[in-house]
């Protein structure tokens, strides 16, 4: 009968584990997962929180903006002077958005002094809020319109670049309604409202053609440049006028010489149902 045989103690105590044992490494090594997800974690989110602080602080630095805002007068009127004027495009290498800006406030005034004149009335809303908003919404609406137009054409133009061109077309807004609003107080016509539009309003709409044309190579394109350009520029115009023009007007154009017996008629019946009551 042969003796059982005998296991040597350098196997026996690394080819039996406990099963205690087994666990105790399992929770380790979980440990050490979550612990790795933490830290890549936290590393992902530092390292993001850092690129946005970088880029935050990029476009809030006033440095950075600094240099649109370095024109002198005479740079600025002159390039008001080539807003109005549809003649052969210019290249400028340095834009601006110190004309822009003032511009934009000088429509706000304007439109302010359009509804003073004609009672506008705005609910919940102050008038220079409702100006600033109106005159700040289109520059910026027409201004991303026709740079998505450039990036659709392939053009290469900069979004400051057309913040600039925009922003300098709306001289031609500021000019047409300072001069009906005048001639409104002398007497009430339209007609040299459209006139005003369809000379001054189609120059400044014809020098944003003329600068982005050259940009646009198809036929087309082209096309749809002219379309948007005087959709935008042609539409703000008359929008501007008929939206904060005089009430008055209006009535007296829709119902011509009778407004003044259709008032004291109004008037003479209100008076008489009220001592009716």
């Amino acid at each position: 009968m042969e003796p059982p045989l005998k296991v040597s103690s350098r196997y026996a105590a690394g080819d039996f584990v406990s099963e205690g044992e087994i666990h105790s490494s399992k929770v380790e090594k979980n440990d050490t997962g979550q612990q790795f997800n933490a830290n890549l974690t936290k590393m992902v989110f530092d390292a993001s929180s850092e690129h946005i602080k970088k880029a935050v602080s990029i476009y809030i630095n006033v440095d950075f903006l600094r240099p649109y805002f370095d024109v002198t007068p005479v740079e600025v009127v002159h390039r008001l002077l080539n807003s109005v004027l549809p003649m052969k495009r210019k290249i400028i290498i340095k834009n601006d958005l110190y004309g822009p800006l003032m511009l934009i406030f000088t429509l706000v005034a304007l439109l302010l002094w359009g509804m003073k004149n004609s009672d506008y009335k705005v609910k919940d809303r102050t008038l220079i809020g409702t100006a600033l908003a109106t005159a700040t919404s289109y520059w910026l609406f027409a201004s991303v319109c026709l740079f998505a137009f450039c990036l659709y054409s392939s053009s290469n133009y900069s979004f400051i670049g057309v913040l600039s061109t925009v922003g300098y077309s709306m001289f031609s807004h500021c000019i047409v309604l300072a001069i009906t609003e005048i001639v409104h107080l002398l007497f009430h016509s339209h007609y040299f409202f459209h006139f005003c539009a369809l000379t001054i309003g189609s120059m400044a709409a014809g020098k944003l053609v003329v600068y982005f044309f050259h940009g646009a190579y198809r036929n087309w394109d082209r096309c749809v440049l002219v379309a948007v350009v005087l959709f935008l520029h042609m539409g703000f115009l008359y929008y501007l006028h008929f939206g904060f023009h005089r009430v008055v007007e209006e009535i007296t154009e829709i119902l011509g010489e009778d407004v003044s017996k259709v008032a004291l008629l109004i008037t003479t019946t209100t008076v008489g149902i009220e001592h009716t009551s």
